[in-house]
């Protein structure tokens, strides 16, 4: 009897041996905070997908030291409040070691301070304001670009190229349309020019048409907008309806292709500042664009920049060291990087920014987007 509890106790201990040997490593968690609902909820989801197919990519790969990479969504539905709560979340209680931010800029300003003080790297994915790698925090990083850059080209292209000269300036009760509008001023002004009118909406809105009388009654030849794509295909609409017929310009948010969608043939002529564009005839981007598109979702700089940012960290752990510290040095340290968002290599800055070429987008007759300008300016 004795010798029979023996062997099975025996056999229990080598069941849960062999079971210890073979438990699943442990899960890296990262973050990512981004608009989920709302009115501008597709370009969240695009950031989303393009995310979860660099972590299929990397876990299919083996993962980061066979530990595969685990990535928790939390909805900012476009707000600081909310966003503020899921960085909390994400930092506190689920112990995230980086975040994926691809909100707007006050959504991004909002959760710095939270991230700063936990010691947790956050890379933005979509933010502008300059603030955001200006504030000297070491902990963010960002692959987008700024306001200065997309507004740069955008003005460049409307004041040199299309030879206008009374541009009006369209933009968010927030701290991005803030920002975006005191780039526009900058820009405006390197020409001897002052916007001929400066009018204010909120993201949503459904009637802008009060705005829009004003910047005609100002002559205005053109406007620039610092708003979201679907704000932008509203204005679009409604500037025909009430005949009016400016060169109408905005930033990054409008490559999302939701804004022809929504803006059908009022979307013609529209302009754009993007650092990024779906080139199919560059192999690598053009294979990310097919892989994507099969996912439902479109080669867009949301997800591209979603993709490019997780791979980034993957590459910053790889490199450095799984944990907060070692993705912050790593990509510190990112030098020639050639990922799927652009075209030709890049680096990060000192400050963080991940800098690139901006492309001046236009949206053709045959409503698809094409590039009409190239702007180095940084």
């Amino acid at each position: 009897m004795r010798l029979r509890v023996g062997v099975l106790v025996a056999l229990f201990l080598m069941v849960v041996m062999i079971g210890a040997g073979t438990a699943a490593p442990e899960p890296i968690r990262i973050g990512w905070i981004g608009t989920l609902s709302g009115p501008a909820a597709f370009a969240g989801q695009c950031s989303r997908a393009g995310v979860l197919l660099a972590v299929d990519d990397i876990n299919g790969a083996g993962g980061i030291n066979g530990r595969p990479i685990e990535v928790i969504f939390e909805d900012d539905e476009y707000t600081p409040a909310k966003a503020v709560n899921a960085m909390q979340k994400l930092v506190y209680s689920n112990n995230v070691l980086a975040v994926l931010n691809q909100g707007p800029s006050s959504v991004q300003l909002a959760t710095m301070p939270i991230a700063e003080k936990a010691g947790v790297t956050q890379f933005a994915v979509a933010s502008s304001h300059k603030k955001v790698t200006g504030s000297g925090n070491k902990w963010v990083f960002r692959l987008n670009g700024t306001d200065n850059m997309f507004g740069g080209g955008v003005v460049d292209y409307m004041v040199n190229e299309l030879g206008l000269k009374r541009l009006a300036i369209l933009h968010l009760s927030d701290e991005f349309g803030y920002g975006a509008r005191d780039e526009y001023e900058y820009h405006l002004n390197r020409f001897g020019l002052k916007p001929v009118a400066v009018e204010v909406m909120n993201t949503g809105d459904k009637d802008v048409r009060s705005q829009l009388m004003k910047i005609r009654r100002a002559n205005a030849d053109g406007i620039v907008c610092a708003i979201s794509y679907h704000d932008g295909a509203l204005v679009a609409k409604q500037a025909r309806q009430i005949g009016f017929k400016p060169r109408i310009a905005g930033l990054a948010a409008w490559s999302n292709p939701k804004l022809i969608e929504l803006g059908g043939e009022d979307s013609v002529g529209l302009l754009h500042g993007t650092p990024y564009f779906p080139m199919t005839d560059v192999p690598h981007m053009k294979e990310f664009i097919d892989r994507i598109t099969a996912k439902g979702f479109p080669g867009d700089v949301y997800s591209a920049q979603g993709y490019d940012g997780m791979m980034l960290i993957a590459k910053a752990m790889k490199e450095k060291g799984i944990s907060r510290e070692g993705i912050r040095d790593g990509l510190a340290e990112v030098r020639d990087y050639l990922g799927v968002s652009s075209p030709v290599p890049f680096s990060v800055a000192p400050n963080g920014e991940f800098v690139r070429d901006v492309f001046v987008v236009e949206v053709t007759p045959e409503l698809a987007y094409k590039v009409v300008h190239l702007s180095s300016i940084k």
